[in-house]
């Protein structure tokens, strides 16, 4: 505020209220240009105002209680957007029409599929499924629209899918750093009785190199490694500055990670993994990042790591 405005007054007067038209034109800019008669209504808009802006052309139904504002020249998007306000707030794009929004498929033309928690009357142009379990983690946005996550939208794909699609869809999610096998196994423990369960896991055995690779098996082949090649034991599972590490040795600062794919190989699991590696350097605690392949030639590995441990050894002593 000026020195004018100190003295008299802010002259400008209070911010006009935006009429219901400015509202709206403000909701379908972000909405792709679509909204639901409940938006209207909750705008301020009463029934026989949405049936006038209809009659003059403002409004354009796309289905019922959805309608595009100003034009139907609508992203593409638009129309799954549409498809979801249609089966209402809490529902979902689902099945081929979430995988093709997540880029799972090169191209998708049939009818639009949408999950909703409660039954819906059946719509042109849509299949519509209904669950009940519908989890937080479940829910997602791409592109504007709300969608299943990766992971449902891949368990949900199964049911409906043939294993040639079901595969290349997988294999695309890995390219686009979307597949997440943990993410994926923890849906179908939500959901046992999926009918494509079966197909799914037959698919996701070729994201594990050596199913005999668990966790449990990497650290005792480490472990082995450690004791056969004269490194000293180090400590095991233990949690440093709020941090869980697979190995530490004090002495040298030095802690082992073991990156047992396909479970580091996530894009989530690769943020969350040099996130805590960064934190662990503001303590002056060097992490190395051992790999199963790593662990089948044990004695070049184990050379690597004396190295390294006599390294931090002289620079901390």
């Amino acid at each position: 505020m000026g020195p004018f405005d100190a003295a008299y007054g802010d002259r400008r007067g209070p911010r006009r209220a935006l009429t219901p038209d400015e509202r709206l034109a403000a909701l379908a800019s972000k909405q792709l240009g679509v909204v639901s008669a409940a938006q209207l209504y909750e705008l301020g808009f009463t029934r026989q105002a949405v049936h006038r802006r209809v009659r003059k052309g403002r409004l354009h139904r796309l289905h019922t209680g959805v309608y595009a504002v100003g034009h139907l020249s609508l992203k593409p998007p638009a129309g799954q957007l549409a498809a979801v306000l249609a089966c209402g707030s809490d529902a979902l794009l689902s099945h081929d029409s979430a995988v093709a929004l997540w880029g799972l498929v090169r191209t998708y033309t049939g009818p639009i599929h949408v999950t909703a928690p409660r039954a819906r009357k059946p719509r042109a142009g849509l299949v519509v499924h209904r669950s009940r379990l519908i989890h937080p983690d479940d829910r997602a946005v791409s592109q504007g629209v709300p969608v299943t996550s990766v992971a449902r939208t891949l368990v949900d794909f199964a049911d409906v899918a043939g294993p040639a699609r079901l595969a290349r869809a997988v294999d695309q999610a890995e390219i686009l750093r979307l597949f997440d096998l943990g993410q994926i196994e923890r849906t179908l423990e939500r959901l046992p009785n999926r009918p494509g369960r079966g197909a799914l896991a037959r698919v996701l055995a070729a994201y594990v190199p050596d199913a005999a690779f668990t966790r449990s098996r990497g650290e005792r082949d480490f472990l082995r490694l450690c004791r056969d090649n004269g490194l000293p034991a180090p400590q095991a599972n233990l949690w440093i500055h709020e941090q869980e590490l697979d190995f530490f040795w004090a002495d040298a600062a030095l802690g082992i990670e073991l990156d047992g794919e396909p479970w580091h190989r996530t894009t989530r699991a690769f943020h969350e993994d040099r996130s805590r590696d960064r934190v662990l350097a503001t303590y002056g605690i060097q992490v190395n990042r051992v790999t199963q392949q790593d662990l089948r030639r044990p004695a070049a590995l184990a050379r690597e790591l004396k190295a390294i441990r006599a390294r931090r050894l002289a620079m901390l002593h």
